[in-house]
């Protein structure tokens, strides 16, 4: 999310102009940044049309109809309410050479049997750390217009705050991609299983879980970014069966415990824990419209969605730190994994494609 901005806060107009001043300023932010592949750095006229989920999964849950996503849950203005499988989780920063060559394996269904090769872990991860890289860049840009460019309908408090949060994610996420493409990084796979039913969903994404299922501390996102753990998770719903994966970097201990923890569950919980880590850490997520009336109208879905807004930091700098410490044991019950189990299971054979 970019801004977190409550539809009922607004009168239609005044939502149709937050969402043109918004469209205006993301453009001139995608205009400021220069045309190279992050891939091959060369310099190209037009990127090649990648997608943050594969392209085969949009394909098999959307049913020649649009797909749902995280705006239909939550509703703001300055976005779609929903999206085609072709335009779903779009985005621009590689060229097409580059875009058929390192992600061949990964975006081909037929590579998903009961064993998950490592050379696809490899491909997931820079695929969705070069999503993030140009998510911050564009964000980064956008966040320096803000403040230049202030909206006349609310205040955002501390936007040279979340523009600094931008360029430390960018640094980060590069430095991750560079270590995986000189096969510095090793996987360590969290779980693996292969459903033999087509799930209504497709995700894929990294997330920084703070908190274990009993509620104990893993992620103090509050704190250096570079102490902080992400691990990738992926729903991969294919032409009759569906592909569950989590994993991490090898490195990434503090993921020991949730491992354990969420292999103890049986199966109903560890879809619904799926459920709730994609609606409340992730935007990156797509629902087929045979289950839309009935997800979308699940009071406890849109909670959970909500999450995924951002939190502004308040305070004058002298008690940042007091706001920090009760920030993430708010966040520390907020984002409880226990609290998956009170999901309805929309991943469950009953909802199947």
């Amino acid at each position: 999310m970019l801004l977190n901005i409550l539809p009922n806060t607004f009168s239609f107009d005044e939502s149709l102009y937050i969402k043109k001043l918004h469209n205006e300023l993301l453009s001139k932010a995608k205009k400021n940044t220069t045309k190279r592949c992050l891939i091959c750095d060369r310099e190209v006229k037009s990127y090649c049309k990648s997608h943050s989920v594969p392209h085969f999964c949009l394909r098999n849950i959307s049913q020649g109809k649009n797909l749902n996503y995280i705006n239909s849950i939550i509703l703001q203005p300055t976005m779609k309410k929903d999206q085609g499988a072709g335009e779903a989780g779009v985005f621009y920063t590689i060229c097409n050479d580059c875009d058929s060559k390192e992600f061949l394996h990964y975006e081909n269904p037929e590579v998903y049997t009961e064993k998950i090769d490592v050379h696809i872990l490899n491909e997931i991860a820079k695929k969705i750390y070069l999503q993030e890289i140009e998510k911050r860049r564009y964000q980064k840009n956008y966040y320096e217009l803000m403040m230049k460019n202030y909206f006349e309908l609310y205040v955002i408090n501390n936007l040279d705050t979340l523009h600094k949060a931008e360029i430390e994610d960018y640094e980060a996420f590069s430095k991750e991609y560079v270590n995986l493409t000189d096969n510095k990084t090793k996987f360590n796979i969290l779980f693996y299983k292969k459903l033999d039913y087509v799930v209504p969903f497709a995700f894929q994404d990294d997330v920084c879980l703070v908190s274990d299922f009993n509620g104990d501390l893993i992620n103090n996102v509050y704190r250096d970014s570079k102490l902080q753990q992400s691990m990738f998770v992926c729903i991969f719903p294919l032409k009759e069966s569906t592909i569950l994966l989590m994993f991490c970097n090898e490195k990434h201990n503090k993921y020991r415990k949730f491992k354990k923890q969420f292999n103890k569950l049986n199966l109903e919980n560890q879809l619904k824990t799926f459920l709730f880590i994609m609606m409340a850490y992730s935007d990156n997520f797509f629902f087929s419209h045979s289950i839309s009336n009935t997800l979308l109208s699940d009071e406890y879905v849109k909670e959970i969605s909500a999450y995924t807004t951002i939190s502004q930091v308040v305070g004058e700098e002298k008690d940042l730190e007091k706001y920090k410490t009760e920030a993430i044991k708010e966040a520390m019950m907020q984002f409880n994994l226990s609290k998956a189990f009170k999901l309805e299971n929309y991943m469950s054979i009953e909802y199947k494609m």
